[in-house]
């Protein structure tokens, strides 16, 4: 969801949720947050950061047995709360839910921040505007310390951007990613729909005062959404699509349909038929293969780009910020040129943007065609599939593979839970896999003890501590023992262990799954036998 879509999703959101009270809160996977709301009716607000999406569902999901540390805390300070205010930071994807309970005859006050921003998404839990407690850890926002926002873009406002401006942003390159890149809470997909909604029944790119029109028809239904799913592209909007897309009764309605295949394997009751799955490979691959061809199109235009590079740079002494369109007759071609530029720009920097875009375009040239050309034939294999399977022959082993790997670029499957192990009252959780090892490592409380064999790969374990108190150096010994036996350290002899607190861990930026850098760490020595 981009910002105009949250915003359009925050409509129906705020006139059933505001004023209403949070009765339950789970996490069936992680990341992944219900709210149970009675306020107008008994609703359920789903919030998944990464995800990038917000919104009612009316679908069944599993529970976890053992909640996390942070859905604890979430419960601790909003669970019996009432709703004031749910809100949207601009255009951005930044969600505010502030509440309030009493306790004890006081009033307390707390805010959830929902951070949509997709892999580097996050949920937080902030009281008096200090950071308690977030799904993930975060540099920019550590417990403790005051909330810093996401960093806001410098991006035209939808609402007061003018024709001129416009005409400047599509003189990039007239298509859907200008628009999106220049236009605050405009994504890539909605940017593709409003260059369609401006075109209408013409040929050729649409004009900016056409495209300015359509954009304000988007910001109205924003404010009063007309929810439509299209179920070839499984794609869900807050404004009408062209083609067979069908009205919905609200928004999250349509995002629930939409999402329906990503969260199949929590839905309870859902089942993914083998031509279920055929059909979603064929949406999958022909929205991929239309945005290849789109681009394949604008690369067209590399050098028609240098051409108008080449004449703004001839003529860069005469051309200063603020122009928004040229003019001229190319003496080096002898041709009439007339071509918009941004106006945020000058002649020399446009010129650079242009070089930039044409050489871009060359580049990705034969690796986009080549990639087409391998889904081209996936869709024909594809194809050829459903007539078989809906003429009663069945669907052979290689178009099975297929509609696998196609259909494992779109999710991978939840992880299955880490060990865990109960030690003289004491939970300890070892992980199964290097993802799985960042994710503890990332839901451990500060206070919580985080061990790794020195010098070798092998699992985290974290041992969850009752609260500040010493822990038995009997169960430290034990989860040492745990990190050996799950590592590849030799167990021949000793085993060196490294044990430190959770807040001394951390993930170096860009690091690889399971890498951490420790540091006031202490050493212990185990032996195990090697039949263990």
């Amino acid at each position: 969801m981009d910002g105009l879509a949250i915003a359009a999703s925050l409509v129906e959101i705020r006139r059933a949720a505001e004023g209403g009270l949070v009765r339950t809160v789970h996490e069936p996977r992680p990341g992944f947050f219900l709210f149970g709301v009675y306020g107008a009716g008994n609703c359920t607000l789903l919030v998944c950061p990464r995800e990038a999406a917000i919104r009612f569902t009316s679908l069944s999901f599993r529970n976890p047995e053992r909640p996390s540390s942070f859905v604890m805390q979430v419960r601790k300070h909003v669970r019996g709360a009432r709703i004031r205010t749910i809100r949207q930071s601009g255009w951005e994807r930044t969600v505010f839910m502030d509440v309030v309970h009493s306790e004890g005859g006081e009033r307390h006050e707390a805010t959830l921040v929902a951070e949509l921003t997709g892999l580097r998404g996050n949920l937080l839990l902030i009281e008096g505007g200090i950071v308690i407690g977030s799904l993930r850890r975060d540099p920019r926002n550590p417990i403790g310390q005051s909330y810093t926002p996401v960093t806001a873009q410098e991006k035209e406002d939808p609402r007061s951007v003018s024709v001129e401006t416009l005409a400047g942003i599509l003189s990039l390159d007239g298509t859907a990613r200008a628009l999106a890149g220049n236009l605050h809470g405009v994504g890539r997909q909605t940017a593709e729909d409003l260059l369609t909604l401006a075109s209408g029944s013409c040929s050729g790119a649409p004009s900016p005062a056409r495209v300015a029109e359509a954009l304000r028809t988007l910001l109205a239904h924003v404010e009063d959404p007309k929810p439509h799913f299209d179920a070839d592209l499984g794609r869900a909007t807050f404004y009408a699509l062209p083609g067979q897309a069908i009205s919905t009764a609200s928004f999250g309605e349509a995002l629930d349909r939409s999402a329906r295949e990503r969260v199949a394997d929590d839905a309870v009751g859902e089942d993914r038929t083998v031509r279920d799955r055929i059909l979603q490979a064929i949406a999958r691959g022909t929205r991929t293969a239309r945005s290849l061809r789109q681009w394949l199109d604008a690369a067209e235009n590399a050098a028609v780009l240098r051409r108008r590079a080449d004449f703004l740079m001839l003529h860069a002494v005469d051309l200063g910020r603020g122009t928004t369109a040229v003019a001229g007759k190319d003496l080096v071609r002898d041709e009439w040129l007339s071509f918009p530029v941004s106006p945020r720009m000058n002649a020399i920097e446009n010129a650079q943007n242009l070089y930039k875009k044409a050489r871009k375009l060359d580049r990705g040239r034969p690796t986009v065609a080549a990639r087409l050309r391998r889904i081209e034939a996936d869709l024909v294999r594809l194809q050829a599939a459903l007539q078989d399977l809906e003429s009663g022959r069945g669907v052979d082993a290689a178009t099975e593979e297929l509609v696998a790997r196609r259909s494992s670029q779109k999710a991978s499957p939840a992880p299955s839970s880490p060990r865990e192990f109960d030690v003289d009252g004491y939970t300890v959780l070892v992980g199964r896999s290097a993802a799985q090892n960042d994710e503890l490592t990332r839901r451990a409380r500060p206070s919580d003890l985080w061990l790794h064999v020195r010098d070798a790969s092998g699992s985290h374990v974290i041992v969850c501590r009752k609260d500040q108190s010493e822990t038995p150096a009997h169960v430290v010994l034990e989860a040492a023992r745990l990190a050996a036996r799950y590592s590849k350290a030799d167990r021949r002899g000793k085993v060196a262990v490294v044990c430190t607190e959770a807040r001394h861990v951390r993930k170096p930026r860009g690091g690889a799954p399971g890498l951490a850098i420790v540091t006031n760490e202490s050493t212990l020595t185990v032996e195990l036998e090697e039949t263990q």
